[in-house]
């Protein structure tokens, strides 16, 4: 499994969204009312769905497809699955999974390399190291000969991207 924040900004506006999101990965707040809202969302998406035939196609061929594997569950869950989410599981979660030892950065767009590594540096630097990968993960070795993927263009935007390895919830 895995998490990734995808973002598009600015090239000017990449720095305030490095600082935000660091805020927010580094120092992270878990609100039990704020939780409880995004659970009602969730399951308002999960009532809509259901009255939509790509939504329904697409859950059903997971299902068929990888019977009896874990890759059958529809990553958009059930009601019953949401219901089980608290703010005590998902601080455990995050200090088990969303670490920067387990976390990748992507970027493509008009800012360079060096500007990109300087950021990076400044904003998610001091972040420490969580657990290593722990019995029973699969572990995925990465490719040790590259560090980061980068990709300069002329363009007035950068799209950053942060890729996780995780573990499914429990």
């Amino acid at each position: 499994d895995g998490i990734s924040f995808d973002i598009e900004v600015l090239n000017k506006d990449t720095e305030k969204v490095l600082h935000l999101l660091s805020d927010i990965l580094v120092n992270p707040i878990f609100r039990e009312e704020e939780l409880e809202k995004e659970k009602q969302v969730v399951r308002r998406e999960l009532h809509a769905n259901r009255d939509n035939p790509a939504f329904s196609v697409g859950k059903l061929a997971l299902i068929k497809t990888f019977e009896g594997h874990p890759l059958s569950n529809h990553p958009d869950g059930s009601e019953e699955i949401v219901d089980l989410a608290s703010t005590s599981k998902l601080e455990v979660y995050y200090k088990r999974l969303l670490t920067p030892n387990r976390a990748g950065i992507i970027t493509a767009g008009g800012l360079s390399h060096s500007d990109i590594e300087k950021l990076a540096k400044k904003y998610f630097g001091e972040w420490e190291d969580g657990n290593e990968i722990e019995e029973g993960m699969q572990k995925l070795e990465p490719n040790t000969n590259i560090k980061y993927f980068f990709e300069k263009r002329d363009i007035h935007s950068t799209h950053l991207v942060f890729n996780f390895i995780t573990a499914g919830a429990d």
